[in-house]
């Protein structure tokens, strides 16, 4: 169904022989899943917990002990989470176990069943009561009912309804019983990256499935059922477990991921303390650069007034000149002692390699791609794993000098909801690697261009000061001197033709990888080992391509280093040309980032802070 936007849907009411009134809406062709929503007055953004299975009649001890699981498992938990309940909304097998379970519940949840109009029937209704339609089950507070004639029609409005209603919260579907219908709702649940709990005992396809998971043998090629097993995130309860496990399992996935939003907390604090020693790095870079610069004027300019006679004329002027010019190299040098000290370039290099490898890690996660995916994790929980890999990498960050900082717990600590969600292959692909090959096409162009800006100017003041040479004005080109070296060290020292190498060919390996990805065929793009591949070669790219930029960088700031140590002597002599300026520069060298392919603002936050 591919609905048109706009348009309203009118509503009306459905009252039952037991009492409940629903409310009901009959979709059509021009009617968007949106106004099909807003006519029943639904609540968008709430998690969902999605009920399919058998219309098939369920023997009767399957049948008591399921409702019971349904009655103080499913119910509880949508209750307890605040979790919208979904089914097929008919009185037909597992539907009609669970109707009943709501009824008998102490709890209550919102309940919304979406089925064929054409297959249905019930109280009030006059336009069809033929042969072959079922009943309307009688709990539910509301329905969606297709324009379709034929049990499956509903099977897309269903799933539409569900991500319309879900928007950016969990969504979980639990499965009993089952025929071959219900493998086309389990696959759509699995293209969701939805977990499906699988009720065994049950029958029909949630045996089958639980054979095939417990089975050593691999499940045959072409083997619909088995390839369930190999794609979906699938957990199984016993028919007989107690109601309270059920409940601890739907709840704890119907909530917020805690432990993702723990992981995008810690990147966060890790990710502004990297702004913020980068930021000092800057500060101090400037201060030192422009103080040799000015180190450089006022002596050219004190030559030049002691050759015109100014100086001897006025005393209290070549007091000033000779003081400034005995200070200013003084605080040079002081301002790069105390850089070398604290290190906030070195800090910036080992937070921003941190945040990144954890945000390698959230996206591996929310993907549930390597170590992630779903046959790795039925032994240690994905949760399991994220938290060990987010405190192996923060471990390492604290056994350096970056423990010495003071972190500020609630700096960008908010995490959007849309980030707390499982995302698909396509979802994995606009989000990430879309936006980081926009990101690093943005970068590359905006650092060739201040890279040349540079490389001119040098150009340019070399020039000029070759002039000054020739028409006898050499007490100027001490000046020209010094802004030629400061433009070449900018350009040194930030790496900035490195990075244009580094972003664009990232881009292009992540163009690549896209392209590969959509050149599969439908089939191909929901085999975990594709998903596999297109999240570890895309995560390895960016990872290579942080680790050269880290590489370069520790690289420059060695040779910075030496250089700042051969030349700290000449720094502090009045009539030294270059020397502040490669001073100013030298310590704890500056170079752009591999920034997050998240949000826009905190990569517009960073750009305005390197220009």
């Amino acid at each position: 169904m591919a609905p048109e936007a706009g348009g309203g849907a009118s509503p009306f009411a459905i009252t039952f022989d037991n009492g409940n009134v629903a409310r009901a809406v009959r979709a059509g062709p021009r009617l968007s899943v949106r106004a099909l929503v807003d006519a029943l007055e639904l609540t968008s953004a709430t998690p969902i917990l999605l009920v399919i299975g058998g219309a098939d009649t369920l023997d009767p001890v399957v049948e008591r002990r399921l409702e019971r699981l349904f009655e103080r498992g499913v119910v509880r938990a949508a209750a307890e989470t605040g979790a919208t309940i979904m089914d097929g909304g008919t009185t037909s097998g597992v539907m009609a176990v669970l109707g009943q379970a709501v009824a008998a519940s102490d709890a209550s949840a919102p309940y919304l069943g979406v089925a064929p109009a054409g297959k249905v029937t019930f109280e009030g209704d006059e336009h069809r009561r033929s042969a072959g339609t079922t009943k309307l089950e009688a709990n539910h507070t509301t329905f969606i009912l297709a324009n379709s004639d034929e049990w499956g029609g509903e099977t897309s409005l269903l799933f539409e309804a569900l991500d319309e209603l879900s928007a950016s919260r969990p969504a979980v579907a639990v499965l009993a019983g089952g025929g071959s219908n219900t493998i086309d709702e389990v696959l759509l649940a699995i293209e969701r990256q939805m977990r499906i709990v699988v009720i065994e005992g049950t029958g029909g396809l949630a045996d089958q499935l639980a054979a095939i998971a417990r089975s050593t043998a691999k499940p045959q090629a072409g083997d619909p059922v088995g390839a369930l097993v190999v794609e979906g995130d699938l957990t199984f309860v016993s028919i007989d477990a107690h109601a309270s496990d059920l409940e601890q399992v739907l709840s704890r996935d119907l909530r917020t991921d805690e432990t993702l939003r723990e992981a995008w907390r810690q990147q966060r604090i890790i990710s502004a303390e990297a702004r913020e020693q980068r930021r000092d790095q800057n500060v101090a870079q400037l201060a030192a650069l422009l103080l040799g610069l000015t180190v450089t004027a006022l002596v050219v300019a004190q030559a030049v007034l002691h050759e015109n006679g100014y100086l001897a004329e006025n005393p209290l002027v070549e007091r000033f000149f000779y003081v400034a010019i005995l200070v200013l190299p003084i605080m040079v040098a002081s301002l790069a002692a105390a850089t070398g000290r604290w290190r906030p370039g070195t800090r910036w290099i080992l937070l921003r390699a941190s945040s990144e490898a954890i945000k390698r890690e959230i996206w591996r996660y929310r993907a549930r791609a390597g170590t992630y995916s779903h046959g790795r994790t039925r032994r240690v929980s994905r949760e399991v794993k994220l938290a060990e890999a987010v405190g192996s990498s923060i471990g390492g960050l604290m056994r350096t000098d970056v423990s010495q900082l003071a972190f500020d717990p609630a700096a960008d600590a908010s995490v959007d909801s849309d980030k707390l969600t499982p995302v698909t292959p396509d979802q994995y692909i606009a989000e990430r690697i879309d936006d980081q090959i926009d990101y690093y096409l943005r970068t590359a162009a905006k650092l060739e261009r201040r890279a040349r800006l540079l490389r001119a100017l040098a150009l340019a003041f070399g020039a000029i000061g070759t002039f000054l040479a020739a028409i006898g004005l050499q007490l100027y080109v001490a000046l020209t001197t010094a802004i030629v070296g400061a433009c070449i060290t900018i350009v040194e020292s930030r790496q900035l033709e490195t990075s244009v190498t580094f972003y664009n060919q990232a881009a292009a390996d992540l163009a690549a990888i896209r392209a590969w990805w959509f050149a599969l065929a439908p089939a191909e793009q929901r085999q975990p080992t594709m998903i596999d591949r297109l999240v570890e070669r895309s995560e390895r790219i960016m990872g290579a391509e942080l680790t050269g930029w880290v590489q370069e960088m520790q690289d420059a700031m060695t040779q910075f280093r030496l250089d700042q140590s051969a030349d700290r002597p000449a720094t502090g002599q009045p009539g030294t040309g270059p020397g502040p300026v490669r001073e100013a520069t030298a310590t704890d060298a500056e170079a752009e980032p591999d920034e997050e392919a998240g949000s826009d603002a905190d990569k517009d936050a960073d750009e305005d802070e390197q220009t």
